[in-house]
């Protein structure tokens, strides 16, 4: 589909430039924009889904990445102490992208999937030609909110809840 218009050639330039950004590995569960406000997608099937720690050990990157969340925090007027480097730092790295899109003129905002209930999904075994099912860990709503906010409680970040960031549920139980 058409870039829209908000990727201009200048701000994607911008982003190029930006050490953060161009060497930026992003990988999202989806995209998609209204107007021109851009909706970063992450969906989660169950709560431990949501830990993660840095995986590098390069010292030149480590600083990099601790100098671009101290810029976000700074941008979005956080003030968490922890250390965003571990525990939840595949949303601190997100949060770090839309900070980098909304310095270089790009209204972004993001949303955050989560499945209650788990999901099934049919899979065909290539070998037999047969289908069989997987299904996930089962999360509830209660379950999703309680790890939402220890995420935010530790990123800092509950003020932007509803701002910037939008929690979706998905309930995948089937009615019986």
């Amino acid at each position: 589909e058409k870039i829209p218009e908000i990727f201009t050639t200048e701000i994607l330039s911008e982003l190029k430039k930006d050490k953060f950004g161009s060497k930026l590995n992003q990988n999202w569960d989806g995209i998609f924009w209204v107007e021109k406000v851009v909706y970063l997608v992450e969906a989660k099937a169950y709560a431990k889904e949501m830990i993660s720690d840095c995986q590098s050990d390069n010292k030149n990157s480590l600083s990099d990445i601790e100098r671009y969340f101290k810029e976000t925090r700074e941008f979005f007027n956080i003030s968490s102490d922890k250390d965003w480097k571990k525990t939840y730092y595949q949303m601190a790295n997100r949060i770090a992208f839309l900070k980098l899109l909304m310095s270089n003129g790009v209204e972004a905002r993001l949303v955050n999937i989560y499945f209650i209930d788990g999901y099934e999904k049919k899979v065909k075994d290539p070998e037999s030609e047969k289908y069989y099912t997987i299904q996930n860990k089962n999360t509830s709503q209660e379950e999703w909110e309680k790890a939402i906010t220890e995420e935010e409680n530790y990123l800092g970040t509950s003020k932007l809840r509803d701002k910037m960031f939008f929690p979706v549920f998905v309930n995948c139980k089937k009615e019986e």
